[in-house]
C-alpha cells in the first residue's frame, strides 16, 4: 500500500471515529459519492482495502478503497449549539 493510499484510509478512520460524529461523504474516482450518516453505517477493518456502507436509502455499497479520492465532511446546521 502506498503512502498516499494509507493517508486516505487514515482519513476514513478519523472521519468514522470522530466524536461527536459528523456525517461525511466518501468521494470516489469517477465522481461517485457515498454518504455516511452515522458510524453504525460503515464497516472497515484495519489493513483491509474494502469498506461496506449502508446509505440512507438502505442500499449496500462495497467500496474498493483504491478508488478513494477524498473524505468530505458534511455541513451540519447548528453544529456547536
Amino acid at each position: 500500500m502506498t503512502a498516499g493510499a494509507t493517508s486516505k484510509i487514515d482519513a476514513l478512520k478519523r472521519a468514522t471515529d470522530q466524536r461527536p460524529f459528523q456525517p461525511f461523504r466518501i468521494c470516489l474516482a469517477g465522481g461517485v459519492e457515498v454518504g455516511v450518516d452515522n458510524p453504525g453505517c460503515i464497516a472497515h477493518r484495519a489493513g483491509c482495502q474494502t469498506a461496506a456502507v449502508i446509505d440512507q436509502d438502505h442500499k449496500l455499497h462495497i467500496i474498493d478503497l483504491a478508488h478513494l479520492v477524498r473524505i468530505r465532511l458534511e455541513e451540519t446546521e447548528g453544529l456547536g449549539k
